[in-house]
């Protein structure tokens, strides 16, 4: 490993640990009994792992719930896109100052 390269992989395994702390605590506390989180360690494992949690969630409404969140999610994506692509077809069509630089500069990302 090269010596510039250290510090980069500090900021890489800083950046991991950040960002998979909350996945961490997710799956930990999903088999913890439900007092343990507020008895014992939040970021210790559970002393008798169950699967209760999920039972509990899964005879619930859970599924009518994901759906109607998938619902929202598909019309919001769409919409997006759909936006999206109008407004690139008239920055695209469009003249403007400097838009045949920036017209070259995509260009010649292709190459």
């Amino acid at each position: 490993m090269k010596p510039r390269q250290i510090p980069l992989l500090g900021l890489a395994l800083t950046w991991l640990l950040l960002s998979g702390a909350p996945f961490y605590f997710m799956a930990q506390t999903g088999f913890k009994e439900r007092y343990e989180l507020l008895s014992g360690s939040i970021w210790g494992l559970p002393a008798h792992p169950t699967l209760d949690n999920f039972r509990a969630v899964l005879a619930g409404r859970f599924g009518s719930f994901f759906l109607h969140s998938v619902a929202v999610v598909s019309v919001s994506v769409v919409l997006v896109l759909l936006v999206g692509a109008m407004a690139a077809y008239v920055f695209a069509r469009l003249p403007f100052r400097l838009s045949p630089s920036r017209r070259w500069s995509a260009e010649s990302d292709f190459d």
